[in-house]
């Protein structure tokens, strides 16, 4: 029996957000501090108000971001010279099928997040593996224990050691 999604209301994710805000005492939340203290994730409140600044002033809080980002997370950009050292260490194949540009000239490689950041991962070279576009699109934003498990074999694979064990124990 599949589990229906429960439906947030405007009121609820407004008192969510004040309760957040009393919890770390502060007039204002920023999404990692959602993420981190909240019993709800940031899509209901990116679906039912479009902009994290909406969803934040609707709450009567102040935004926790600098004027003019409406972003529900912040990306960090990954630099051209980081992804090239990401696709060597992984011998420019996809860490989940083992395509590569080498052996089919229509193969695209892209520099992907293990944890995606919309769930709190970061741009660092643990957190970083390559995949061909067919992967990557595959996989989304979606962690499951298949996609932990072949990221972290690919990693130690790659003779790179360092790994988010606290997320993989979430």
């Amino acid at each position: 029996m599949k589990k229906q999604p429960i439906k947030f209301t405007k009121e609820m994710l407004i008192e969510e957000l004040q309760r957040i805000s009393k919890v770390i005492g502060r007039n204002s939340v920023s999404v990692k501090e959602l993420e981190k203290y909240g019993r709800i994730s940031q899509t209901p409140f990116r679906d039912r108000f479009g902009k994290w600044s909406i969803a934040v002033a609707a709450a009567g809080l102040e935004s926790a971001y600098k004027r003019g980002s409406s972003d529900f997370y912040v990306r960090e950009k990954l630099r051209p010279e980081l992804a090239l050292k990401i696709m060597k260490r992984d011998s420019f194949k996809c860490g989940l099928c083992g395509a590569a540009p080498s052996n089919d000239r229509s193969v695209i490689l892209h520099v992907d997040h293990i944890f995606p950041v919309v769930r709190g991962g970061e741009t660092k070279e643990s957190n970083l593996w390559t995949l061909c576009s067919a992967c990557n699109h595959k996989k989304g934003c979606k962690i499951d224990k298949l996609i932990i498990v072949t990221a972290r074999q690919h990693l130690i694979n790659c003779k790179f050691w360092e790994f988010h064990l606290e997320q993989c124990r979430r």
